[in-house]
């Protein structure tokens, strides 16, 4: 199935804190995004956002079709116990 996503003008806040402003965001159908900042930028809320788990308090969150499910990975703290590669096939299956 091809799938996209599209933020259009996406705001959440926490509070006061506006936390995404006013984003617009289109992943097109077989495009691979990578998303990197500091700690506390929002990171974390716009992928919560795009799979449904936080609801935007202004703009509008798609996805063609509209019964595509977009996954979400929470972040969980490190475990000295196991290497990224382990983690990431533990939490998703994939190797």
């Amino acid at each position: 199935m091809s799938v996209s996503l599209s933020f259009r003008d996406v705001t959440v806040a926490r509070g006061a804190s506006i936390i995404l402003s006013n984003v617009d965001l289109v992943v097109a159908p077989g495009q691979r995004i990578g998303i990197v900042g500091p700690n506390g930028v929002g990171k974390s809320t716009l992928l919560a956002t795009a799979a449904g788990a936080i609801r935007p308090d202004d703009g509008v969150v798609r996805t063609t079709p509209p019964s595509a499910t977009i996954g979400w990975l929470r972040q969980e703290p490190a475990r000295a116990d196991e290497s990224v590669r382990d983690a990431i096939a533990r939490r998703t299956g994939v190797t």
